[in-house]
């Protein structure tokens, strides 16, 4: 059986969880497995939302953004 595509929630979740130290984005390409042209516009939607900040050229996940790690967390735990 194959894995199933990752939702966008999902890869939302890997980028907060991966710049929780701080991250440049040459880093979350390889650590989330992504490219750069999708990861661009995750950054951008995860910085709106306050969720994520940028120090020079690293991305920090913020406390806003830990908070929704864990809760997204919680509910996929709930689930099979």
């Amino acid at each position: 059986m194959t894995e199933a595509r990752r939702s966008r929630l999902e890869i939302y979740a890997e980028i907060l969880d991966k710049a929780r130290g701080g991250a440049l984005k040459t880093e979350l390409v390889y650590r989330v497995n992504s490219n750069f042209r999708w990861l661009e516009q995750a950054l951008i939607i995860l910085l709106n939302a306050g969720l994520l900040a940028r120090h020079g050229r690293k991305y920090h996940s913020t406390e806003q953004g830990l908070n929704w790690l864990r809760l997204y967390q919680q509910l996929a735990e709930m689930l099979p």
